[in-house]
């Protein structure tokens, strides 16, 4: 249903096509630029955790949907990128798929073994998909019908939009234990520069299946800044009163704000990194 609603909405004007395919290539470049820096950090920020699984030979309670969605999801978009020739697309998300391919060996080496059943059939079972997926895309490219690459993007397009729900998620816990403890501020506005620029690369190009996703990305990321801002000065200030009470009765102990928001560190990090462009 999902797949069926992005490709309905090709036949929405949103932008004139033919006034934004006038844009200079200077500022594609740059937005191009400024994007795989942003989707590279994100892609990169899960490097510290995934070596942490390895240290320790444990993955502890961390999801393994948000290792294999970086995969799958860069797979998807590369071979996009690749399709309509644009390399930065093509490149960023080649990077993205080999450095998920090695988070999901990392993980998989290092999952309880009761996990690894659930972890394969899982991953069998979007592998199915994906090649379903890609042998119907070949059939027009077979037939000379020239459309095969649309149907990879609106694949790409509609695996980030489903993956939306992570971040929601993460949200809705930030809210309830109005801290924002979880939340790392890089990893954040890596997310804010790598959505606006492929947003604003898509609207340049145009190419729907890019500012879409990326569109509804900076809209979430943005809710996220929001609540890091509100919430970061309760921390602080429990923090400082934790500090001053722990200062007045030294011997007894004294939780901080990140040991209460315990549940939230077991969750994917947010923004999430497994989107791609």
């Amino acid at each position: 249903a999902l797949l069926a609603g992005v490709v309905a909405m090709e036949n929405v004007p949103v932008v004139s096509a033919a006034a934004l395919s006038d844009s200079p290539g200077w500022l594609l470049t740059l937005l191009s630029i400024l994007g795989v820096i942003g989707a590279g950090l994100q892609f990169t920020a899960l490097v510290p955790r995934v070596w942490g699984f390895f240290k320790m030979n444990s993955v502890g309670d961390y999801p393994f949907v948000p290792i294999l969605s970086i995969a799958l999801q860069c797979f998807v978009w590369s071979a996009y990128g690749y399709l309509i020739r644009d390399f930065s697309v093509f490149g960023l998300n080649a990077y993205g798929c080999f450095l998920g391919c090695f988070y999901c060996l990392i993980y998989f080496r290092t999952m309880p073994a009761q996990r690894q059943k659930i972890f394969l059939i899982s991953l069998c079972s979007v592998l199915v998909i994906v090649i379903a997926g890609f042998c119907v895309s070949m059939i027009p490219s077979i037939i000379d019908l020239g459309y095969d690459k649309d149907i990879i993007g609106k694949m790409a397009m509609a695996g980030s939009i489903a993956l939306f729900a992570a971040p929601l998620v993460a949200m809705g816990q930030v809210i309830r234990a109005r801290s924002c403890a979880s939340m790392s501020l890089p990893l954040l506005l890596a997310a804010l520069l790598s959505s606006h620029s492929w947003f604003f690369y898509g609207l340049l190009k145009p190419d729907l299946n890019i500012w879409l996703p990326n569109g509804i990305g900076s809209g979430l990321n943005w809710i996220q800044a929001i609540l890091f801002a509100v919430f970061l000065p309760m921390d602080i200030k429990r923090k400082r009163a934790m500090k001053k009470l722990s200062e007045q009765n030294p011997t007894s102990p004294v939780s901080s704000p990140d040991e209460d928001s315990s549940l939230i560190h077991n969750q994917a990090p947010s923004p999430t990194p497994e989107r791609a462009v």
